[in-house]
């Protein structure tokens, strides 16, 4: 967990920081002073970055929700989906 500017404890586990994540969105359940989600990206400086790579939540359990991988066209998708099966 990491300290936001409210001093509220934000849902990003600590490789996020190691790793040069940067925060996309955050998920409120109801009022915003009730953080539950932070949606984050890969920080590329100036290169552009259009999808979250970790979302980390409050949760009872810990788990693994789904990994996404960048692929260059459709083409990669259908050819390498063997590799992860």
């Amino acid at each position: 967990m990491h300290r936001h500017a409210e001093g509220r404890a934000r849902p990003r586990s600590g490789s996020a920081d190691t790793l040069g994540f940067i925060c996309s969105d955050d998920v409120y359940a109801g009022e915003k002073d009730h953080l539950i989600g932070s949606f984050n990206r890969c920080d590329c400086g100036d290169e552009y970055v259009d999808h979250h790579t970790l979302f980390c939540v409050h949760n009872e359990r810990a788990g693994l929700n789904h990994v996404s991988f960048e692929v260059p066209d459709v083409d990669a998708v259908f050819k390498d989906h063997e590799y992860t099966d």
